[in-house]
């Protein structure tokens, strides 16, 4: 059975911090350079849950600019989940979370669509509290979401992991039969390795021990062949002589 890949869409103003967050969660990397998103990509990568069940998740990063409206609106439409990012150190954050609202209410048209309400760049001195967002986000849809608030700083790394732990525990809530949700139990691998003869390598289950007896026998292999070879070349210098 193919596994199941959730869709998830960040949302946001320009410099409101969705690109950081997803790189302090990929590559634990912050960078004070602002970037502007230009165009739409995303990345898939596997999420760990509390209960162990492992989570396949496409995080879409997206522009969030008046040119990019069409091409999100079309990206975020069938997404699994929405991630809504402003910067609460931004005093016109509301403004502009209002108008992202209008720009994209057909997203939310689906009542039960997980929607993760961000509250970016907490270390700097807050102007919105993530509590004035969800009012904002409830009366601006006109619907009765189920909005999960979290406030994070991408420069410190605080709450970053759980912004994404917590959206793919409501995909996996909203989207999965508890029936057939089964606790995946195998051990995280590495990627996979061959060696120079093409045979796997499981560095795992790779230990010291093995790797003494692997030695001893590579060792006993040379010697063996070795003196095959001894005896050919003693076999060709007696009919010489």
């Amino acid at each position: 059975m193919a596994e199941r890949v959730f869709k998830v869409v960040m949302l946001g103003a320009p410099g409101s911090g969705k690109t950081s967050l997803r790189n302090h969660f990929l590559y634990k990397n912050y960078t004070w350079q602002y970037l502007p998103t230009r165009n739409p990509d995303f990345v898939s990568t596997h999420v760990v849950l509390d209960n162990g069940h492992m989570v396949a998740i496409q995080i879409w990063d997206t522009g969030g600019g008046p040119t990019d409206r069409l091409t999100t609106s079309s990206l975020a439409e069938d997404a699994d989940a929405i991630i809504l990012v402003f910067d609460g150190a931004c005093a016109a954050s509301l403004d502009s979370l209002r108008k992202l609202l209008s720009n994209f209410s057909s997203v939310f048209k689906n009542p039960g669509l997980p929607v993760v309400l961000v509250k970016s760049k907490t270390d700097l001195v807050q102007h919105t509290s993530c509590m004035q967002a969800a009012e904002l986000c409830k009366a601006a849809t006109d619907r009765n979401l189920d909005i999960v608030c979290m406030e994070t700083s991408a420069r410190t790394g605080s709450n970053v992991d759980s912004v994404f732990q917590r959206t793919a525990e409501l995909c996996q809530a909203k989207w999965c039969d508890p029936s057939t949700v089964e606790l995946d139990e195998r051990p995280l691998l590495p990627k996979a390795r061959v060696s120079r003869h093409g045979d796997p390598i499981n560095y795992h289950r790779f230990d010291i021990d093995d790797r003494l007896q692997v030695k001893g026998r590579q060792s006993h292999h040379v010697a063996g062949a070795m003196s095959d070879r001894a005896k050919c070349i003693l076999r060709r210098l007696l009919c010489l002589s």
